[in-house]
């Protein structure tokens, strides 16, 4: 079975005291794909694996005492991510069923920037596990 979706994310940071008063606004956009397949099935109860891939997408901006700047290099960060988890189902009818799931979520981030003046290399590797539950329904 194939899936996708949108997930969002909206970070606000403020910073206020009797010099400065500046926020940071983060706006994380993050398509996904996925594909989940049933690999035993036992009366009503279903276990299955998937796989999904996903791309964060970064926008911000600074304001710093009321003047707003867009933050432009946060359009070159290139992330990539991806999950694996193993769940199980127990179907109260044919079209809805219980859920629950444990995964492993993988983002990597690598950067290599070479100049006539600078050159470097940085990454960043994210790995998360998680557990959720779930109310299904089945077209």
């Amino acid at each position: 079975m194939f899936y996708g979706g949108l997930q969002f994310i909206n970070v606000t940071y403020k910073f206020k005291d009797i010099y400065d008063d500046d926020k940071l606004k983060l706006h994380v956009y993050m398509p996904y794909i996925g594909y989940k397949y049933f690999i035993m099935e036992k009366e009503n109860l279903k276990s299955s694996i998937s796989a999904t891939l996903f791309k964060p997408m970064i926008f911000g901006k600074e304001i710093e005492d009321g003047t707003e700047e867009e933050i432009e290099e946060l359009k070159d960060i290139n992330i990539w991510g991806g999950e694996f988890a193993f769940g199980t189902e127990y179907f109260l009818s044919e079209n809805f069923s219980l859920g629950g799931e444990f995964g492993l979520r993988l983002a990597i981030y690598v950067n290599d920037h070479d100049s006539d003046t600078d050159t470097y290399k940085e990454s960043l590797y994210l790995n998360m596990t998680y557990v959720s539950g779930s109310l299904n329904f089945y077209f």
